[in-house]
């Protein structure tokens, strides 16, 4: 769900004055989980959210059209679960970087998730500025 007038990333990139402006696709099934990340990652006005999914079918489809720099994803998830969501976007959408941010200990899944495509393994309960980090990070290095 967009709030307010929706612009084109052009626009917000004149408006704040900068040359990037990172696009972030976040997909979790959690509606308020996606609008804390949401808020948080658009703080700065560095990073535009264009898009979001509470599910990993909506996710695929979305990220193939969106082309985001990069995408937060949870690994539970109705429809798809996040491992094959995660790998179908790595071959799909080889330029989006990846940040997933799960539930699980990273012990059970981190190695999986980073052999599957992932850039980085954020574990919920770690502080959400510790994602927004991985965000800009993750699209540092795709520049």
């Amino acid at each position: 769900m967009f709030f307010g007038k929706r612009s084109t990333l052009e626009d917000s990139r004149r408006e704040l004055g900068v040359d990037e402006i990172i696009s972030v696709y976040i997909c979790d099934d959690v509606a308020s989980l996606r609008l804390v990340i949401r808020t948080v990652l658009e703080l700065d006005g560095d990073v535009r959210v264009v898009g979001e999914a509470g599910d990993g079918l909506t996710a695929l489809q979305d990220v193939e059209r969106l082309r985001p720099d990069v995408v937060v994803l949870d690994l539970s998830l109705p429809e798809r679960d996040g491992l094959e969501v995660l790998e179908a976007l790595a071959t799909r959408s080889p330029q989006t970087r990846i940040i997933v941010f799960s539930g699980y200990a990273a012990e059970q899944l981190e190695a999986t998730a980073l052999s599957l495509g992932a850039h980085r393994y954020v574990e919920k309960g770690t502080a959400i500025t510790v994602v927004a980090d991985a965000v800009r990070e993750a699209a540092k290095k795709a520049a």
